[in-house]
């Protein structure tokens, strides 16, 4: 009888034991996933430490590993950066060498691969977060003398690359340039008006009609019509700018009338079409270079020289209408107006 109470009373303990034992896995298996999850463990391999990867989409290294905290820089597709270990469950530790020094923060996972994604040359984004127009340069510096053009809100352009942490360059009208990147959206903006038939006739701020050769047309509506247009509208006329309509045309005043003009054709800057001699003007809207001709006409015979594409050039007076006088390199002879535009 004593060797069955002893019996009895090992195998009570041994349970205990392991029912204690399998208590104190269970409690260290529920720890671990607490400190796994909220990243305080990182189970990476000291080999995943310190790599390459590339980003494979548009993203921010911040200063802090979550999505509230300020952006340091924004990096392009194909971008490649250190990767140091995982911050969290979302985000990992990354060192980024660019054209205007070293960047350290963190950069979301899901935007990293090892492998180089293969990065067109070229892709389209839009002119965006921006009233009316953004400048178009010839380098990527805020600068007067090199401002090449303005570019309408909503125009589709041909990205490049990121130049720095401002400039971005790009393709547009068959030209390559910079303009900030703060401005560019791989989307079409969407009209700030209620509808395109919107009631509002407060004027924002007064433009001229420009980047054009003699007119632009006023529109009852803001669509390519023969049955909408009021009137025409003479280049370097000043109207009422309202509001953005759509990704072509903006609303306006003139003569007391309103309506749609395209917004390509509107300046902050007149365009001073009564300029006097000492008015500069830069060649654009074209491919290479224009002609310098001896004569207003369209002539073989009267080509003095070439003028390259983003050259500065002098205003003289407005010739026929179609060409402009103008003074290029100790040059003096005529040139299409079309790519010609006052600075």
């Amino acid at each position: 009888m004593d060797n069955n109470y002893n019996n009895s009373s090992n195998g009570h303990s041994s349970l205990i034991v392991a029912v204690s034992i399998l208590g104190t896995i269970l409690l260290a298996g529920i720890i671990f996933c607490i400190l796994f999850f909220t990243g305080i463990i990182n189970l990476s391999s000291n080999k995943d430490m310190n790599r390459t990867m590339y980003v494979v989409e548009n993203a921010y290294i911040r200063s802090e590993p979550n999505d509230t905290s300020s952006i340091l820089i924004n990096l392009s597709p194909g971008a490649s950066v250190t990767y140091h270990k995982d911050a969290n469950k979302v985000y990992a530790s990354v060192t980024y060498i660019g054209n205007d020094g070293q960047y350290n923060g963190y950069v979301e996972k899901a935007v990293l691969s090892a492998t180089r994604p293969s990065v067109t040359e070229s892709s389209t984004m839009y002119v965006a977060n921006v009233k009316h127009s953004i400048y178009f340069r010839s380098a990527p510096v805020e600068d007067k003398s090199n401002i090449i053009c303005e570019i309408p809100l909503g125009t589709a352009i041909s990205f490049i690359e990121n130049t720095d942490n401002v400039f971005a360059k790009i393709s547009y009208n068959n030209q390559e340039g910079y303009v900030k990147r703060e401005y560019l959206s791989a989307s079409v903006p969407q009209a700030t008006a209620p509808s395109a038939n919107s009631g509002n006739t407060n004027i924002a701020y007064y433009m001229y009609v420009a980047n054009v050769k003699n007119s632009i047309y006023l529109r009852s509506e803001p669509v390519e019509n023969q049955s909408n247009i009021i009137c025409t509208i003479p280049l370097g006329t000043k109207v009422g700018y309202i509001e953005y309509t759509n990704s072509a045309f903006s609303k306006i005043a003139y003569n007391g009338q309103y309506g749609y003009a395209k917004t390509e054709y509107l300046s902050r800057n007149s365009p001073n079409s009564s300029a006097s001699v000492s008015d500069s003007m830069t060649v654009c809207n074209v491919k290479h270079s224009i002609y310098l001709r001896s004569e207003p006409v369209e002539n073989s015979g009267n080509i003095i020289c070439e003028i390259p594409v983003g050259s500065q050039v002098t205003y003289i007076s407005s010739g026929t209408g179609v060409f402009y006088k103008i003074r290029w390199n100790g040059y003096v002879g005529y040139a299409k107006s079309e790519y010609l535009r006052f600075n």
